[in-house]
């Protein structure tokens, strides 16, 4: 634990301590958190990748968590529409079935 992490620059610690410090501040948990280069730190929240660049961090991550929530909702929506089709194209087929198999009953009956 004494061994000092080689790194080509030294300020990625900085930026990730001060991007550390935001996303706790506004209880966030990346799944990663990526130091691509000076000019920008990357988070990433399940398959959204959040770019925050290397300044006003504060600024910057306030801002997730509402639009991670406005993305979520979005993304409901979207599977529930989905949903709500697939349920709708299945009722129809129950209803096909339905009709098909009257018919065969009333035929066997004659």
């Amino acid at each position: 634990m004494e061994k000092k992490i080689p790194v080509e620059d030294e300020s990625a610690f900085t930026l990730i301590a001060e991007a550390s410090k935001y996303l706790v501040k506004y209880s966030l948990t990346p799944d990663k958190l990526v130091y691509a280069n000076e000019q920008s730190v990357v988070l990433y929240f399940g398959s959204v990748e959040v770019l925050i660049g290397n300044k006003e961090y504060e600024i910057r991550i306030a801002q997730i968590k509402p639009i991670l929530e406005k993305l979520r909702n979005s993304i409901r929506i979207r599977r529930g529409y989905f949903i709500l089709r697939i349920m709708k194209q299945i009722q129809h087929q129950l209803t096909l079935h339905r009709s098909l198999e009257a018919e065969l009953l009333e035929k066997n009956q004659k």
